[in-house]
């Protein structure tokens, strides 16, 4: 079992590390934009207000909103309302080590980022909106927003209901999470990783086709159902990871194809009759189950489920 998780750890860094070779950035201003070139790092309020306060849409180069320190996280009071004007970040968005970042109401007018996405340690309860923005063009993650102690962390994720290029998407490291409706027009992304979270159900992805590389949930023990209306294909494993609860509730109902079936470790798990049809169909090419309650190979489970 052991070895079997570090497998499939090493298999996730490993998409990871491929989506680290991002495109050229290539985003041109419009003849309105205002236009601010180079990297922008925001530490404090006065920052913030400043920054803002030049009313720049077009930021050429990354956004950061952190604390001065590689380590610590700032207390500081920031309210990011002063930076409503930005439309594009042709570079990378990182909001990071914030621990009274009282909202992201400032960034609900952005369109489109052309680097990655982050929000990661910081004290939200909540991220919300982003619904103008259409495009982001890296890696969307939302990581270790815990709060103190792991109390009052990240609760809901809503919102990002334009986005529809996103290179990959990993949530992780949120324990308190219980909502997630967000990312309904992505139709088409690499790899969806969720991982560490309290969810109970997953059923947002409303017009996700296309995944090119792997599906993962871990580590989720409230876990009960995933529904992913319309994805059709997942050219990499659809993967359970060490999820308690979960057994069966599976809906794939459009499913034409997924390489590996990958169940590791959910103690709960002994219902695979949900994948017996795409089995019998030889729309799943493989399939590996190990340490969980039970762990049927493809003979097994279509003798068992008529």
């Amino acid at each position: 079992m052991k070895n079997n998780t570090i497998l499939l750890s090493l298999m996730l860094s490993a998409t990871m590390a491929c989506s680290q070779n991002k495109p050229a950035i290539s985003a041109q201003p419009s003849k309105e934009d205002k236009v601010y070139t180079g990297d922008v790092k925001l530490y404090t309020q006065k920052d913030i207000t400043d920054f803002g306060n030049k009313q720049y849409t077009f930021i050429n180069g990354d956004l950061n909103i952190e604390s001065k320190s590689a380590t610590d996280y700032s207390a500081e009071v920031l309210d990011t309302k002063p930076l409503a004007g930005i439309r594009v970040i042709n570079g990378g968005l990182l909001i990071t080590r914030l621990m009274n970042l009282t909202s992201l109401d400032g960034l609900q007018n952005l369109e489109r980022v052309y680097g990655d996405f982050t929000i990661s340690g910081c004290w939200l309860t909540k991220v919300a909106g982003f619904d103008k923005l259409s495009l982001i063009k890296g890696d969307l993650t939302i990581s270790n927003n815990t709060a103190k102690y792991g109390e009052n962390g990240l609760a809901d994720i809503t919102g990002f209901h334009q986005l529809k290029v996103v290179n990959n998407i990993h949530i992780h490291g949120n324990t308190a999470l219980k909502k997630l409706d967000a990312f309904n027009a992505v139709e088409q992304t690499n790899t969806i990783q969720i991982m560490n979270t309290n969810l109970e159900e997953i059923s947002n992805f409303k017009q996700l086709k296309t995944i090119k590389g792997n599906f993962s949930v871990e580590y989720s023990p409230a876990l009960t159902k995933i529904t992913l209306d319309k994805l059709e294909l997942v050219d990499g494993f659809f993967a359970l990871n060490e999820n308690n609860t979960i057994n069966g509730n599976i809906y794939l109902p459009r499913l034409k194809k997924i390489k590996m079936l990958y169940f590791m470790s959910n103690k709960n798990f002994n219902n695979y009759c949900g994948f017996a049809d795409a089995l019998r169909q030889q729309k799943i090419e493989s399939i590996s189950a190990e340490g969980n309650k039970s762990n049927p190979d493809r003979e097994a489970i279509l003798r068992t489920c008529k």
